[in-house]
């Protein structure tokens, strides 16, 4: 029997190509699809059986790392696969954390985003190439260079910054004060390494940038 798959992607070019591809397989199908976080909660809820999730962590109406501890709660033994164009090891730990069981680069083959899954369905963990990369760096480097986690709210901010909003209107939309996400701003630039505002930006907006998208 072939292991049923949910695609979430908010880029239908990409979204329908690794759909496409997961069809052709011989060993798994694609069962529901989303392009949002409304949308996947509806499919997950809505199908009775689920074997994986590849899920994007951008998203037009909030972040993918949100979705994997609700989809989790209906289908306890579903794997998730988180796909971004983030290799940052910040991204990869959050994800891990939060219960997803995969992190791959969407700059990676399909066959490899496939492997991906058939490596969390044999019970090991599967990150990808550059990510293993970076963390081997990290350890063989000073301790002083090694990841530190982002909190929720960092993350919410950065995801924001990533939709090119501001200060002041990333604090309306989370109701909090502009000094609180100045705050949030300076860790983020401490984590990630980014020198300066405007290269915080510019990671932030390179997150949003998935194949297929359209966006400039």
């Amino acid at each position: 029997m072939k292991k049923r798959v949910i695609v979430i992607d908010d880029h239908p070019v990409f979204r329908a190509g690794l759909c496409g591809f997961v069809d052709r397989s011989t060993d798994m199908e694609v069962v529901g699809e989303a392009a949002s976080v409304a949308e996947a909660l509806e499919v997950t809820r809505r199908l009775p059986h689920v074997d994986g999730v590849i899920v994007d962590l951008s998203l037009p109406d909030g972040h993918g790392l949100s979705l994997i501890p609700q989809i989790v709660a209906h289908h306890p033994d579903v794997r998730i696969l988180v796909l971004s164009m983030h290799d940052e090891l910040v991204f990869a730990d959050r994800c891990l954390q939060a219960g997803a069981h995969g992190y791959v680069s969407k700059v990676e083959p399909p066959s490899a985003i496939l492997d991906a899954l058939r490596r969390i369905w044999s019970g090991k963990l599967a990150v990808g190439e550059r990510v293993v990369e970076l963390a081997l760096e990290r350890l063989a480097g000073p301790r002083a260079d090694r990841p530190r986690r982002l909190s929720n709210r960092e993350e919410e901010v950065f995801d924001l910054m990533g939709q090119g909003l501001t200060t002041r209107a990333i604090a309306d939309r989370l109701h909090i004060s502009v000094k609180t996400v100045e705050t949030h701003l300076a860790r983020l630039r401490e984590k990630l390494g980014a020198n300066n505002k405007t290269e915080l930006s510019r990671m932030a907006y390179a997150r949003r940038l998935e194949p297929g998208s359209g966006k400039p």
